[in-house]
């Protein structure tokens, strides 16, 4: 065997051993019935509707059953008590029904009021970083929607109400401080329930979709949204959705509550389950119709079957929010990607997997050097 052959062999051994350490070392991902990693410490009587990490890095979770909003820390354990206890009032001092919760781009919290049909704000001052328990009174800004509203989305400017059953989207452009209405389509989606914004789309959550019981999650353009609805409570103007991913078998039915992780891959909740699976499932941002979810976390029992708000945290760990009473987290169902945590990663002692896969690359890179290095000695002594 030459020199060159067995420089060659050395180079690809290390390779092999490199690419090797690098697969191995990422998470696993969630599969069929996994346990939560963590179920937060909850008040008696608790129904958490939805979870959100906020601004200052803390987690907030909605409380219909108390009209509250508990403050965690993003790093909590089973044990650890919120660190606030927000009592939300109107201005008449009438505790608010707290459902979807959502933070504007300028910090305020806005909460939707469910059956009221009203969402309603809060000063980030007396929200953000706030400890303990505090009767926090909404402000002036508030906005009375035509239905069950059930989220809030921002996207710069605007933000997006969902009326659930009357299949409208309600958008308030704050430049303007004008109140649009849009109906969602003419195509049969039907009771939207939350949304995200990406690429150019408002992808909005259909929670009964074309049928009960077979919900479905569409993309409608921004560009016929912002800026381009009717004032006040005129006929809004119908919006096509131009892609749609029907949930009759992938999604189980029901569709909630959806997230976006680091590369944009769609978390949906989906609700009550029959007469399928309840499913948490984990969608691409390229699915087409009847794509399949890239995985799900399934349950055939209760523990998911009150799914409704979801989060993924800034170390991208995914967080559900149970009205029957639990939050709960899952850390490797979210794609785990480099730098997403502006906190500290305390809740995770292993490294992330990317750190590992530059280690095993950095490795790789070392072993063939070492190889072609040996290879010039010998040819240097002959």
């Amino acid at each position: 065997m030459n020199s060159l052959q067995r420089s060659f062999r050395a180079g690809l051994a290390a390779l092999i051993l490199g690419t090797f350490l690098a697969f191995s070392a990422q998470p696993a991902v969630a599969g069929t019935n996994p346990a939560p990693d963590l179920s937060l410490s909850l008040p008696i009587g608790a129904s958490p509707w939805d979870v959100k990490e906020g601004p200052d890095g803390r987690l907030y979770v909605s409380d219909s059953a108390h009209a509250t909003v508990l403050v965690y820390p993003v790093d909590a354990t089973a044990t650890t008590e919120p660190l606030a206890v927000l009592n939300l009032k109107t201005a008449a001092l009438v505790p608010i029904q707290s459902m979807g919760l959502t933070f504007a781009p300028d910090n305020r919290l806005f909460v939707a009021s469910g059956d009221e049909g009203i969402v309603y704000s809060f000063a980030s001052t007396d929200v953000i970083g706030v400890v303990g328990v505090h009767d926090i009174v909404a402000s002036s800004t508030t906005f009375v929607i035509n239905g069950t509203v059930l989220s809030v989305t921002f996207h710069g400017s605007y933000m997006f109400a969902f009326a659930f059953d009357s299949d409208e989207i309600y958008v308030y452009d704050m430049v303007s401080n004008q109140l649009y209405m849009f109906l969602q389509s003419t195509n049969g989606l039907r009771s939207p329930t939350a949304g995200v914004v990406l690429d150019g789309y408002l992808i909005v959550s259909n929670n009964h979709g074309v049928a009960d019981g077979s919900g479905m999650i569409s993309w409608l353009p921004l560009s016929q949204i912002e800026g381009h609805g009717q004032v006040g409570g005129a006929p809004g103007v119908n919006v096509m959705s131009t892609k749609t991913v029907d949930s009759t078998a992938s999604l189980s039915n029901f569709t909630d509550y959806l997230t976006l992780d680091c590369n944009d891959n769609i978390i949906v909740t989906n609700y009550g389950g029959y007469p399928q699976p309840i499913n948490v499932n984990k969608f691409s941002p390229d699915s087409t119709q009847f794509s399949a979810p890239i995985t799900s976390i399934t349950s055939d029992n209760l523990e998911l079957a009150t799914s409704e708000g979801v989060d993924v945290d800034s170390v991208d760990r995914v967080w559900v929010a149970q009205t029957s009473g639990a939050v709960l987290r899952f850390d490797s169902f979210a794609d785990a990607c480099p730098l997403a945590a502006g906190l500290p990663n305390t809740g995770l002692s292993e490294p992330a997997s990317t750190e590992w896969a530059a280690a095993a690359i950095a490795f790789t890179v070392l072993g063939i050097a070492l190889a072609f290095v040996r290879r010039n000695r010998r040819v240097g002594r002959r």
